[in-house]
């Protein structure tokens, strides 16, 4: 099971985590830059995570190899002057 992340916030993970949801609460594309996870299917480091629709926020699942880190990304939906980051204990 996918770790959920919201697009905006990040998230921490734990060792041995291998996927995780990014999930959009916007009415608009969210598009991620920058986010190098090891090994990611798809690969990266560009994404986009579709717009909610109605109640259903968009969603986009990245599979990767677990290695202890922290990937730090952008996004376009974010208003936040610190950039999101996944760390992987």
């Amino acid at each position: 099971m996918a770790a959920e992340v919201d697009i905006c916030a990040g998230a921490t993970l734990a060792a041995g985590t291998t996927s995780l949801k990014f999930t959009n609460h916007h009415h608009q594309v969210c598009n991620i830059t920058g986010l190098n996870l090891p090994n990611a299917n798809p690969a990266g480091p560009n994404y986009s995570v579709p717009a909610q629709s109605g109640s259903t926020p968009g969603t986009l699942t990245i599979s990767f190899t677990s290695t202890a880190g922290s990937y730090r990304y952008n996004s376009n939906c974010c208003p936040q002057l610190t950039q999101p980051v996944i760390i992987i204990q």
